[in-house]
């Protein structure tokens, strides 16, 4: 695998947002809402794979386990906004299309099961063994957009139409599913011996 400081490089070289990674959001993001409007897997999978919510998730797992909080604190901010983004275009679709809360793409996702869990847990591994191997694929991004977007879109939307309960239960499973993949991601990283070098750095860790 990589070393330590190729894998921060490597993550904090990521960590920035530009108009493409804008544009990618609110495309996935559309292309995700249709999909769960339509209860279409497939239209709902293409939204996956276009969808840049890797990289921001991985920064976050990095900086924690090396303790690096300048990272950590930029890493949060731009991950709030590749969350905001979604849930506050989809919060915008659904006032506009108020949907159901009993179309099935939607009710899966708005509550909280241990497969869900499951998934983003391998997700987040899945992705930290990628990263240490310097080999991160868009299958791997895909896998940690299943965790993300949908939930989020889902979110929006029943906040937008007004369905307070069901919204709440999306809520739960977006925050669940983004504890579960950082923590996943750090645990795989320290199995993987990627720690701090010194003292207060191990400190800051933990």
């Amino acid at each position: 695998r990589i070393n330590r400081e190729e894998i921060y490089t490597n993550v904090a070289a990521s960590v920035n947002f530009s108009w493409t990674q804008i544009s990618l959001l609110l495309l996935s993001s559309t292309i995700a809402a249709v999909g769960l409007v339509r209860n279409s897997e497939v239209v709902i999978i293409g939204a996956m794979v276009i969808a840049p919510l890797l990289k921001p998730n991985m920064a976050l797992a990095v900086a924690t386990t090396l303790g690096d909080l300048t990272l950590i604190v930029r890493t949060i901010r731009i991950g709030l906004i590749g969350i905001l983004l979604p849930i506050g275009f989809s919060i915008l679709i659904g006032l506009l299309y108020p949907i159901s809360p009993d179309i099935p793409e939607i009710a899966i996702r708005t509550k909280l099961t241990l497969a869900d869990i499951v998934v983003a847990l391998a997700s987040g591994a899945a992705a930290a063994i990628s990263l240490t191997a310097g080999e991160i694929s868009s299958i791997v991004g895909v896998m940690v957009s299943v965790a993300l977007l949908p939930p989020l879109v889902t979110w929006g939307m029943l906040m937008g139409s007004g369905e307070w309960e069901p919204a709440f239960g999306a809520m739960l499973l977006v925050t669940a599913n983004i504890a579960s993949l950082n923590l996943a991601a750090i645990a795989t990283l320290l199995l993987q011996n990627v720690r701090p070098t010194s003292w207060w750095e191990n400190i800051k860790a933990k």
